[in-house]
């Protein structure tokens, strides 16, 4: 902030469904991390389920499946601290900002059909034009 350094939001469209894990996918279908959360709130459980529950998921997440999903970098103007500002109050200005982003260009929650149509039709378009 004292740099007058702007700050630029930006997110990835369809970043997050770029791949697949079906073993997180049957993790939430069954809710099992209502479980763990319940399991972690435990003082006496807290330390060892964190630590097995950490291990797990680093292992697994490596059992993803590539999705052919079509991504875009999106960035809003630039924001730049005010002379009135706190660290508090710029920090909330980037997230709504970034926030707003989001919403604006990747309204619907996780899902992969939007990004395979994106996909789609951009290839069609690719097509029709050669």
């Amino acid at each position: 902030m004292d740099s007058n350094v702007p700050v630029v939001p930006c997110f990835m469209k369809n970043g997050e469904e770029m791949k697949f894990n079906p073993l997180f996918f049957l993790c939430s279908l069954l809710r099992l991390s209502k479980i763990y959360n319940a399991l972690c709130r435990i003082p006496a459980l807290r330390s060892i389920v964190m630590l097995i529950g950490g291990a797990l998921w680093f292992f697994f997440s490596w059992f993803a499946f590539p999705v052919p999903v079509k991504t875009t970098l999106i960035w809003s103007e630039p924001i730049y601290a005010q002379p009135g500002d706190t660290v508090d109050s710029f920090a909330k200005k980037a997230q709504s900002s970034l926030e707003s982003l989001i919403k604006t260009h990747q309204p619907y929650e996780h899902s992969y059909m939007p990004g395979l149509k994106d996909r789609w039709n951009s290839f069609k378009a690719k097509q029709k034009s050669i």
